[in-house]
C-alpha cells in the first residue's frame, strides 16, 4: 500500500526534509522541499507514522491503511523553540 502526504508546521508552511517512518518496519521516506513524502509497501491495517525533523518536535500519527488503496494524509508538526 502507498501512503502519501504533506508535512506542514503550525503556520501552514511545508517542512522540508522531515523523516517519516512506519513504526515496526524498515520503511521510511524523506519529505521533499515542499514537505511531500511517499511511503511504498506499507502493510495494511493500523500503522503508526513517526515524523521527525531537526526543526520540529517528533510526532506519532496513527493511520489506517487499506489494501489496494492509496492513503493521502496531511500531518501538522510543532516547531521546536531554540534557546
Amino acid at each position: 500500500v502507498i501512503v502519501r502526504g504533506t508535512i506542514i508546521d503550525t503556520f501552514n508552511r511545508p517542512v522540508p526534509f522531515a523523516t517519516v517512518m512506519v513504526l515496526g518496519t524498515n520503511q521510511s521516506s524523506i519529505a521533499n522541499v515542499t514537505g511531500n513524502f511517499t511511503l511504498s509497501g506499507v502493510p495494511a491495517g493500523t500503522q503508526t507514522l513517526i515524523v521527525s525533523s531537526p526543526v520540529t518536535s517528533t510526532k506519532t500519527v496513527p493511520v489506517t491503511v487499506v489494501s489496494g488503496r492509496i492513503l493521502t494524509t496531511g500531518i501538522m508538526v510543532v516547531e521546536t523553540v531554540l534557546q
